[in-house]
């Protein structure tokens, strides 16, 4: 993923997390700022940005998920106390 769509992707979880707007007022946010959508298309979709916040990707994992997942040189430069991203 490329910054920019990190930066949108933060802005999400920003306006609906922190904030506490709803996906319809960030999908009507981007829309009316003509940010484009990570999928290419012209308007944002209230589904795009709810399946954006529910993905996987986003979600804390646990030293244990994460550890799983690289090789054991990256593994053993985590903290077994903290959460990470994918």
């Amino acid at each position: 993923m490329d910054e920019k769509s990190m930066r949108v992707i933060a802005r999400i979880f920003r306006m609906v997390g922190a904030e506490g707007q709803t996906m319809c007022a960030a999908r009507l946010s981007f829309n009316r700022e003509s940010v484009r959508p990570p999928s290419g298309g012209r308007y944002w979709s209230s589904k795009y940005i709810r399946e954006g916040i529910k993905d996987d990707v986003y979600r804390p994992h646990a030293f244990e998920e994460v550890a799983a997942l690289v090789s054991p040189a990256v593994a053993t430069r985590l903290d077994p106390e903290r959460c990470y991203g994918i």
